[in-house]
């Protein structure tokens, strides 16, 4: 409970307070002998206690290679099949972070085999997308497609949040499920004003490694992004013209509001690297703006 609870007070503070507050929690003597009790107690410890300590641990940036988190890990190998599906989520994503040492490699290739029989159990949609998310591209194809069959079971259950994380989930997982996605992305256009810049960056981006081809949901992106263009600087702007140009998709007005943004306000803003991006975007998509060609 102490570990988590400094996790989670750690992870609100900006990088530069992190800095200076590691520094703080290391050299303190109650983290020391915190970690010295975690070390000995660690065989006798429940399940969801070890899971929370080892993603804590990590987290916080106590190193791989110490005995505290080389001990952890084998223990979460010995004590694996006992794991709630919680803890398998939790242990995922706490192994997302982890070099492949040894012990890594030997607790993820468990791990795997233990998703794999769990899989028609699980039936929270947030515990699928975390171990899709987490497990990644390298496992084999027949895990890929269950966890998809796991993921249909539970699509009419699908949230706006949840939608999102598992659109992303897919790209990091290199699995492109168009059911799934089909799902997702009706959910991310009723709810295009509640996403963020980088998840409407990111959604595009995954479009495009995914190869999947959705219009309606590039051009409710392009006309959410044209409708609060005021709230969008201008490199903000270019990311969002830059996925649409990969995307081989022209989202015109966006490009005219761009072009009136950047020769009227401010065409300083153009050094070398950007107006090098801006005339690759406009010349790739073959869109010349309006009333701005001169200029």
């Amino acid at each position: 409970n102490s570990l988590t609870t400094i996790w989670k007070l750690y992870r609100n503070l900006s990088e530069d307070q992190q800095r200076y507050e590691k520094q703080l929690i290391f050299e303190h003597p109650a983290f020391v002998k915190l970690c010295q009790q975690l070390l000995r107690d660690s065989r006798r410890m429940t399940r969801g206690d070890l899971a929370f300590s080892l993603h804590a641990v990590v987290n916080l940036g106590v190193p791989q290679n110490t005995l505290l988190v080389q001990t952890l890990v084998r223990v979460c190998q010995e004590k694996l099949n006992q794991l709630d599906n919680r803890c398998i989520s939790v242990l995922a994503t706490t192994l997302a972070g982890l070099e492949k040492d040894k012990n890594v490699r030997a607790l993820q290739a468990g791990l795997q085999l233990l998703v794999e029989q769990r899989i028609p159990s699980i039936r929270d949609i947030f515990i699928l997308q975390n171990l899709m998310k987490c497990l990644g591209k390298d496992i084999p194809v027949f895990l890929k497609k269950k966890l998809e069959m796991a993921v249909l079971k539970e699509i009419d259950h699908l949230t706006f949040p949840n939608a999102l994380r598992v659109f992303l989930a897919l790209d990091a997982m290199y699995y492109c499920s168009i059911p799934i996605l089909n799902a997702c992305s009706k959910k991310i256009q009723e709810n295009v004003h509640d996403v963020s810049f980088r998840h409407l960056v990111l959604i595009l981006e995954a479009c495009y490694s995914l190869q999947y081809r959705n219009v309606k949901l590039f051009s409710t992106v392009a006309d959410y992004v044209n409708s609060t263009a005021c709230l969008w600087d201008k490199r903000q702007m270019m990311l969002f013209l830059s996925a649409f140009e990969t995307l081989g998709f022209q989202p015109g007005e966006l490009m005219d509001i761009f072009a009136e943004k950047v020769t009227e306000e401010d065409p300083e803003f153009l050094n070398l690297k950007s107006l090098l991006t801006v005339l690759r975007v406009y010349s790739r998509l073959n869109y010349i703006p309006k009333d701005q060609k001169d200029l």
